[in-house]
């Protein structure tokens, strides 16, 4: 490539020294297909989900948006009822994909980058092991962390591991509560004798 011709020195310098910027947050449309004055329109890829590439997961989320929209589609495409009713079957798989997707971006991995120190990072990353350590303790009770779930094979439904998650988040909710009204309990008991 001849970069020196396409590209003024001036204008190198002031995007290699430039701070950057940030990424912006995950969005989603919540209509992932429709049926418009007897033409139908579909959404798949950046146009149904669009997010940064923390879980590096924009090509596998565009491919199963196509892969499902092929697969509903009506062997007779001339009927326009059948035309329809693959979008509606559409928007029904895909919709919630894209907001399950979406919702996992910024609890997947989202301190991967130079970003400062804060205690929100430390925070995740506390977490984070405290996920990966349950699983290995209880591998039947809690599920793998996010990041580790978007890259089984085959690979799992958003919407599952959103819910897989979330299950986690309950699970672990219950030990810690448990578990500091086991220890309250015991302190609470030591008072008394003492």
């Amino acid at each position: 490539m001849e970069a020196r011709e396409r590209l003024s020195p001036g204008s190198a310098s002031a995007w290699c020294t430039g701070e950057g910027t940030t990424f912006p947050h995950a969005r989603w449309c919540s209509r992932a297909s429709a049926w418009v004055a007897d033409c139908g329109v579909a959404l798949l890829g950046d146009s149904l989900h669009c997010f940064p590439p923390d879980l590096g997961q924009g090509v596998n989320a565009g491919l199963s948006d196509v892969s499902s929209l092929l697969a509903l589609w009506p062997q007779d495409a001339s009927s326009p009822e059948s035309i329809q009713r693959a979008l509606e079957a559409y928007h029904d798989q895909q919709a919630p994909e894209a907001e399950a997707i979406c919702r996992l971006i910024p609890i997947g991995m989202p301190y991967q980058y130079n970003l400062p120190q804060s205690f929100a990072k430390f925070a995740f990353f506390g977490y984070l092991l405290t996920r990966v350590l349950a699983n290995m303790l209880m591998p039947s009770f809690i599920t793998p962390p996010v990041v580790f779930q978007v890259t089984t094979a085959p690979p799992l439904r958003y919407t599952h591991i959103l819910e897989c998650h979330r299950a986690n988040t309950h699970r672990l909710l219950v030990v810690a509560a448990v578990t500091l009204s086991s220890i309250m309990g015991s302190l609470m008991m030591r008072r008394r004798r003492a």
